[in-house]
């Protein structure tokens, strides 16, 4: 189910820029780890993921009509009856940290966080710089692709405060958001369903765009475990 970011603002769905900023000013001050203690990290986490994507016009259209699909699915499933004969749930694996993982992907990993950085901050982005491919070699065993899987991938992204947009300072204060830093490092996580009878050799492409990446998608090739 798609979380619902205008409900952890406690703003309208109509809300414009001004009052989204003014909410999250409040509910960061409020929650702050520095405040309000290890108990307000997750929520201060949440209110700032949000506000990420509310603030962003292009990234708040997308998770709008992403809310109303998950709505309409909600609404859909609940009419449907349960234990439907045949239909078989799919494994799910472990959480596959792209960080903790650095020997399955292409290009290195120095280069990963590099190219991720940019992505973020926009700073010494090379004029030719292209989206490219991170490969990610995924190994299957035999009952994983008889069932189909669902694989969630753990990335980084960076969080870019949004009371002093970045530059670390509240007018003539150090920001007390985000402790002067600008912002934070932060991990989302990144479901992907591969079917059942997956072959072996099959790439799969996951774009990235509703994480706030755009230079980077994760081009999945995908291998089966011969025993």
């Amino acid at each position: 189910m798609t979380k619902n970011y205008y409900t952890i603002l406690a703003v309208p769905l109509d809300a414009d820029p001004a009052a989204i900023c003014s909410a999250f000013r409040e509910l960061a001050k409020k929650y702050h780890p520095d405040h309000a203690g290890v108990a307000g990290a997750e929520r201060f986490r949440e209110v700032s993921e949000a506000y990420d994507v509310l603030s962003n016009p292009l990234r708040r259209a997308r998770y709008d009509r992403r809310l109303k699909r998950g709505q309409l699915r909600t609404s859909t499933l609940a009419t449907e009856p349960t234990g439907a004969p045949g239909l078989v749930e799919p494994l799910v694996a472990e959480p596959i940290s792209i960080p903790g993982a650095p020997e399955t992907i292409r290009p290195s990993y120095e280069s990963l966080l590099e190219r991720l950085m940019r992505n973020f901050t926009g700073v010494d982005v090379p004029k030719a710089e292209r989206a490219e491919p991170l490969h990610f070699e995924l190994i299957l065993s035999p009952e994983e692709v008889e069932r189909g899987i669902l694989v969630p991938f753990v990335l980084p992204v960076l969080r870019v405060c949004g009371v002093c947009g970045g530059s670390g300072r509240n007018w003539a204060y150090p920001c007390a958001a985000c402790d002067a830093r600008g912002g934070w490092t932060d991990q989302v996580t990144l479901r992907v369903r591969l079917p059942a009878h997956v072959l072996s050799g099959t790439v799969v492409d996951v774009p990235l765009n509703e994480l706030g990446i755009e230079n980077l998608w994760i081009r999945i090739h995908v291998r089966v475990a011969s025993y």
